[in-house]
């Protein structure tokens, strides 16, 4: 749906002494961002997108609503060319500059996004993007630059959970004598945070739990770390055993008979190759080995089917979810994959086979069968103690993960997608194979015509920067959480 403005044909003589509106001067008292905005709010994102498009608006805050919404549905390819266009036509803009450079970090160019933040900086006298700056220079292994960024912006701006983050793991990298006053102002903050449970408070509590790591209190890092847990469930408040019974609940009305009645024609566009896990399950390192494939498409983490899918069904955490994922027609699934293939066009034009590596699609495994008829659905493993172990201390977002709130709740998480991982592949057969070992062997046993001919691609959520413990340091953690090794 193409939108434009329509005007009626006025057949009686215009009244002397009134001014004829131009179409120009129309569509600046419409004003089309505000209507952009306006379809954003009410769900009605494709007709935003199509008259963004057909309109070319050209102004900061429909530039902003477009932008957000790409960063939410996981566009990243619209999201870098847009926000590239955004900063050269507006160079102040520290809002559409930021989209920019994380879009780059997406892009897997820190080196890039680091010189786009500090050009800004620098030209615009706005130093709001320092965060990102320095979070830049980590990504782009230039530690000592990342530690002067965040020692000259730091002090005037203490309560930032993203700059914590980025010092902790600097610090856990790159160790510097003072580590230990560092953490101590750190905690300083997080008693004098001026908002009790939110989401940066907990994010705070993770960076002191990793520095406590890095300077070996592995007793005082776990402490900090459950206590970033315990304020991302008070944020969320997520429901026991939620995932359990979100499994049960997709494996009784998502069948073989349920795929088969409802797959589509395989049709003539590439195969997909779905990439499943946890974030610490090894998930991007098989990514990575898959797509060392030169001829494959490289989509990342798309969320747009989920959120398209929970538009269609509800949210996934609310009962009866199985059964709303059932109601599905068949022209639902269609929509569905027209949808997918058209947001991911450029990414896989020309590709014979693509690679998604949006982990939380097991739950979904079955409808992207039904989708995708030749799709392989690789998922990576590991020991079940250590993944629970690493995703404990891991600073995830609660409103994405609702199941990270203490180690009874991870372990059922892992134990649903156990159950879910069992229910696929007995309905998929060998086009559904867990992975635990490595990688690049799993991927050309069960991918046809794979060969590594280059360097493969790399997910770019932040859970994948987060460093993983050591075998020492993981042992006595699951000693503290009373798992054997």
């Amino acid at each position: 749906m193409v939108f434009a403005t329509r005007y009626c044909r006025v057949t009686s003589p215009r009244p002397k002494g009134r001014t004829r509106i131009t179409k120009a001067a129309a569509m600046q008292q419409i004003n089309p961002a505000k209507i952009i905005a306006s379809l954003i709010a009410r769900e009605r994102e494709d007709e935003a997108l199509q008259m963004f498009d057909a309109l070319g608006i050209d102004t900061p805050e429909g530039y902003m609503s477009v932008l957000n919404l790409l960063s939410e549905r996981g566009d990243d390819f619209r999201l870098h060319k847009l926000a590239s266009r955004g900063a050269s036509q507006f160079p102040a803009h520290a809002e559409i500059h930021a989209h920019y450079v994380n879009a780059l970090l997406r892009e897997g160019d820190p080196a890039s996004a680091a010189k786009t933040a500090e050009a800004f900086m620098h030209s615009s006298g706005n130093q709001g993007l320092w965060a990102l700056w320095a979070e830049s220079l980590l990504r782009a292994y230039e530690f000592e630059r990342a530690g002067t960024v965040l020692n000259q912006y730091m002090p005037q701006n203490p309560f930032n959970a993203g700059a914590w983050i980025v010092t902790a793991r600097l610090l856990w990298l790159h160790p510097i004598p003072e580590t230990r006053n560092v953490l101590s102002g750190l905690i300083q903050e997080i008693k004098e945070s001026p908002i009790e449970y939110g989401i940066d408070q907990g994010h705070m509590c993770f960076a002191a739990g990793l520095i406590h790591e890095a300077l070996g209190d592995l007793d005082a890092a776990w402490d900090a770390f459950n206590k970033g847990n315990e304020i991302h469930h008070a944020v969320e408040m997520a429901e026991k055993d939620e995932e359990g019974r979100l499994a049960q609940s997709i494996q009784h009305h998502i069948s073989a008979e349920w795929i088969k009645d409802n797959s589509l024609e395989i049709g003539r566009s590439p195969r997909p190759i779905f990439a499943l896990g946890s974030p610490v399950s090894g998930i991007a390192e098989l990514y990575t080995a898959a797509t060392a494939d030169q001829s494959m498409g490289r989509v990342g983490e798309p969320r747009m089917f989920e959120r398209d899918l929970h538009r269609l069904c509800g949210p996934s955490h609310e009962e009866g979810y199985g059964e709303a994922l059932s109601r599905l027609t068949k022209d639902d699934l269609s929509s569905l994959r027209q949808r997918y293939l058209e947001v991911n066009r450029e990414r896989i034009a020309g590709a014979s086979s693509f690679v998604d590596g949006l982990g939380a699609n097991i739950r979904h495994a079955g409808v992207l069968k039904a989708m995708f008829p030749d799709a392989i659905f690789l998922r990576a493993t590991t020991e079940r103690h250590q993944e629970a172990v690493d995703l404990f201390r891991l600073p995830l977002d609660p409103r994405a993960h609702r199941s990270a709130s203490d180690m009874e709740a991870i372990q059922g998480y892992l134990a649903a997608h156990d159950q879910l991982s069992a229910h696929w592949s007995n309905i998929m057969g060998y086009d559904f194979a867990p992975v635990e070992g490595p990688k690049r062997k799993a991927v050309e046993a069960h991918v046809p015509g794979w060969r590594a001919t280059g360097q493969g691609g790399s997910l770019s959520s932040a859970a994948f920067d987060w460093p993983a413990p050591r075998g020492s340091v993981r042992k006595r953690y699951m000693e503290l959480a009373g798992l054997s090794a």
